[in-house]
């Protein structure tokens, strides 16, 4: 298996990651954790995931976790700092406000319910999902910093922004003075 270092952070990583989108439907839990094993045996050591991931038959605003909790039973047998993982938030995973997007009320949120469903206090890489016009660009952009700050977040990035969008974010936080985002997955 070949590594790389992601510029901008001290994460070697497998030049292939082990997406969980599948996970829950149509790959069962057990299944699941298995495959997770044997992908990490090979050299994988880097994992995605996202709160709302539960396999195809997902129904919008579900609340999702099912990925995440298989990526839990997995770390509960396996040293969690061997591997990366990434997860993220923004997208409907139930009814209450802070449920979709990425507020400050959102953030606080479900990365508790990220965090213990996959049995671990931190998370490598924590992506915002989705462009969230409801939430306040500065709160958000605070509060990732502060979870940086607190431990439970190494790094972020960003998912489905346009350039327009993560000009703004990068302007933004340099403007706060805050952590930049360490990766973008555009569109």
């Amino acid at each position: 298996m070949e590594y790389r270092k992601i510029p901008g952070t001290d994460l070697n990583v497998s030049t292939i990651t082990l997406g969980t989108m599948t996970y829950g439907s149509p790959v069962p839990f057990e299944d699941a954790v298995r495959l997770t094993e044997y992908a990490v045996s090979q050299g994988i050591n880097i994992i995605d995931t996202a709160n709302m991931y539960e396999g195809y038959n997902r129904t919008p605003g579900s609340s999702g976790g099912v990925a995440e909790e298989i990526i839990g039973a997995f770390l509960k047998k396996y040293d969690r700092n061997k591997v990366v993982i990434a997860t993220k938030l923004g997208m409907k995973v139930g009814d209450a406000p802070e449920d979709e997007g990425t507020s400050a009320a959102a953030i606080d949120k479900h990365l508790e319910l990220s965090m213990r469903r996959m049995q671990t206090d931190y998370v490598d890489i924590y992506y915002l999902h989705k462009p969230d016009p409801d939430s306040s660009l500065e709160d958000t952009l605070t509060t990732m910093n502060r979870k940086i700050k607190e431990g439970k977040v190494r790094y972020y990035g960003v998912s489905n922004y346009n350039a327009a969008q993560l000009s703004e974010l990068i302007q933004t936080a340099d403007r706060l003075d805050v952590a930049r985002l360490l990766y973008a997955n555009l569109p």
